[in-house]
This record gives structure tokens, sequence and C-alpha cells, in this order.
């Protein structure tokens, strides 16, 4: 990423905050979420972790 000047384009949300299990309530963590965007850089894209199951 830094060869190709793209590390500021990709940011990460911290798993231990957003997971279902020991992050809180649905509302809990998207609030987490919604602070993390907010720090957002024009352009940037987040990159959050999901298990289906």
């Amino acid at each position: 990423m830094v060869a190709y000047k793209m590390v500021d384009m990709v940011a990460f949300v911290d798993p231990s905050l957003i997971g279902a299990k020991g992050s809180g309530t649905g509302t809990v963590r998207a609030k987490h979420i919604r602070d993390r965007l907010v720090t957002a850089k024009p352009g940037q894209m987040f990159m959050l972790p999901f298990n289906s199951g």
C-alpha cells in the first residue's frame, strides 16, 4: 500500500468494539461504528469485520 500511496485510503474498525459478543447492545456497537466513521478522511474506505455464523 505504501508503494501505491494508498496508506490513508483504507482504515479499520476495531472488531472488539463491534462484535456481537461482549461489545454491548446493537445500539452501543452502532455508536462505535459511527464514531469511527466520523473520523474518516475524504475518499477513505473502512474495513469492518463480519462473521455471519
